[in-house]
């Protein structure tokens, strides 16, 4: 059988790829000293001999992974509720608060008579000889 060995410190370093900032990396103290070695200053050393592993990969992750700030649902009543409207009806029914138009009456829809009446109009407008050959 295998004896495990026991990592006594740990270290957090950020990778250099292409010249930019990379992730951070977490990796034992000894193997950031053959990394460093081998190439003298080219990844950052965040921080060195940490004492537990968890601590290590917590350092390395960041805020990234963290819970998401919750808000409660009242808070969020509650600011709804606060919020004024841009304009509010006077007890005569004009408005105020912003300049008050003229009714132009009611709204029309464009077809509002149906869509029987569009295939009417567009039927007549196809003579009765076009109409028989597409169908």
């Amino acid at each position: 059988m295998r004896k495990s060995v026991q990592v006594k410190s740990w270290a957090v370093y950020q990778m250099t790829i292409l010249g930019q900032p990379g992730p951070s990396v977490v990796c034992t103290q000894s193997e950031w000293e053959a990394i460093n070695t081998a190439q003298p200053g080219l990844h950052r050393l965040v921080r060195g001999d940490i004492a537990n592993e968890g601590e290590a990969e917590r350092l390395a992750r960041g805020s990234s992974g963290d819970d998401k700030p919750r808000i409660s649902r009242k808070k969020v009543i509650a600011e709804f509720l606060d919020a004024k409207p841009d304009v509010s009806l006077e007890s005569d029914g004009s408005e105020s608060g912003s300049e008050v138009r003229e009714d132009d009456g009611p709204l029309l829809l464009p077809f509002s008579s149906g869509p029987q009446a569009i295939s009417e109009l567009a039927a007549s407008d196809v003579p009765q000889d076009e109409r028989m050959e597409s169908a």
